[in-house]
């Protein structure tokens, strides 16, 4: 979830709001899709292979 990571970021003084947390993940981690279940900036990334696993 967007929440941890921004608390995981706050233990290396950097300190992040949900929003600028959700557009970093959205532009430098291609490999995350949004399966969010409710509006707003508490989002949730799940890694998302679209190669099904293969090579």
């Amino acid at each position: 979830m967007t929440v941890d990571f921004v608390q995981n970021l706050a233990q290396y003084n950097y300190i992040w709001t949900l929003r600028e947390a959700n557009e970093w993940i959205e532009i430098y981690q291609l490999g995350f899709k949004d399966v969010s279940t409710e509006e707003g900036d508490r989002r949730t990334f799940q890694l998302f292979n679209p190669n099904n696993g293969g090579f």
